[in-house]
């Protein structure tokens, strides 16, 4: 971590939560703590393959740490980790691969959710809902 930078919070809550975690879950911790901006762009497999653990371990350590599920996680991650300004200006470009133009649209969704209460990945036949 720089100096004079702060530790994103999810990360500060692990590394506390970490001796109560079982061997498994601290493996899936451990993964995350190593790499965060990596595991925003896993799925739930692929970040369960990387740790040798299941797909259960990964969402059970999700729980442990308050959250949702692995969407949460990584939601949340992510707006730790990326800079405001970079998640602002960040603009889908011609040329971009579709993985980038997935992962902006999300983010746009994501923060749509967080700000509006509204759900949209849940109940996406009526346009949305109201949490």
């Amino acid at each position: 971590m720089a100096k004079g930078t702060r530790e994103p919070a999810l990360l500060l809550k692990m590394k506390h939560l970490y001796t109560s975690l079982s061997k498994a879950e601290k493996l899936v911790i451990d993964q995350i703590i190593l790499d965060p901006s990596k595991v925003i762009h896993l799925s739930v497999a692929g970040l369960a393959e990387q740790c040798g653990t299941s797909e259960a371990t990964v969402v059970r350590a999700c729980r442990r740490l308050g959250l949702e599920g692995y969407q949460d996680l990584k939601v949340t991650l992510a707006q730790d980790i990326v800079s405001p300004l970079e998640s602002i200006n960040e603009e889908i470009e011609p040329g971009d691969d579709a993985n980038k133009i997935v992962d902006i649209a999300g983010r746009v969704v994501a923060t749509f959710e967080k700000i509006s209460g509204w759900n949209l990945t849940k109940d996406n036949k009526r346009g949305g809902k109201k949490q």
